[in-house]
């Protein structure tokens, strides 16, 4: 790896970020929700972005309309069928609990709107319904674009992720100058190829799943110049054993038993 691609990857982003917004305290991908990673500590907040059949980029994670919406005769549409004014009318949150009726489904703009004036960092996944991963990642880091610049000021420049090579590929040749991190299910014996995607997409980070991580894979990535970031870990006795490996992040949806954590591992 290049000295320059090395040195993009120094880990300058929060060591603990909440799932979904609030992780299992809110409703996830909500407004509440990152209002709720703030107020248990954790300034930092990972989400999921799709777009609407109009192209408006929508904070959800399930391409289905479904599991996280109630009463709705959308129920069992697919997201990229309804355009964004239908979506803000349906109830995001009685799913988690029946009195947050009223929730609703975010734009991204909103949100990004929240996270500049409270100084929330973002881990942006770009979650393309299929079919249109390339698209998702132009409008998303178009939109983040805007903002980029009022973001790093306040100190909190985001980190876009995405499964999809194409999404991210899309958002590095819109907006090369916002960090990507590669997200992958698989073990990375299960991807011979991870270092070309990494150099591929100037990636600062891969995101890996926790199960399927081992500390002789932490070290071939740190050693190729690459942040590990590591989802979804609820357990503080398995974060301690990942950060002694070398792990840079822990995405987590325990935020409570996770703040003091938090606020150890800031800078």
């Amino acid at each position: 790896m290049s000295k320059s691609h090395a040195a993009l990857t120094f880990w300058r982003f929060p060591r603990v970020v909440s799932h979904r917004g609030g992780g299992v305290l809110a409703p996830e991908n909500t407004l509440l929700a990152m209002q709720t990673g703030v107020k248990y500590g954790i300034p930092a907040v990972e989400f999921d972005v799709m777009l609407s059949r109009d192209k408006v980029p929508m904070v959800i994670h399930d391409e289905e309309v479904r599991r996280t919406i109630r009463n709705s005769e959308h129920i069992g549409k697919m997201f990229n069928e309804l355009d964004a004014q239908e979506l803000l009318t349906l109830d995001a949150g009685s799913f988690f609990d029946p009195s947050l009726s009223h929730i609703r489904i975010p734009l991204f703009e909103d949100v990004l709107n929240y996270c500049l004036d409270n100084h929330v960092f973002m881990n942006i996944e770009i979650k393309p319904a299929t079919g249109f991963e390339m698209r998702t990642g132009i409008v998303v880091a178009e939109m983040t674009a805007r903002y980029y610049d009022r973001l790093a000021q306040a100190g909190v420049a985001p980190l876009f992720s995405s499964f999809s090579f194409d999404a991210l590929k899309a958002a590095k040749e819109v907006a090369p100058h916002i960090p990507r991190g590669f997200l992958m299910h698989q073990s990375l014996d299960e991807v011979p190829n991870w270092k070309q995607i990494v150099s591929d997409l100037g990636a600062v980070s891969l995101n890996v799943n926790k199960d399927s991580l081992t500390e002789e894979h932490v070290n071939e990535i740190k050693a190729f110049g690459c942040g590990v970031f590591v989802y979804t870990v609820n357990d503080l006795v398995e974060a301690e054993k990942l950060l002694s490996w070398g792990v840079d992040c822990l995405c987590t949806d325990k935020i409570d038993t996770f703040s003091p954590l938090a606020a150890r591992l800031r800078p």
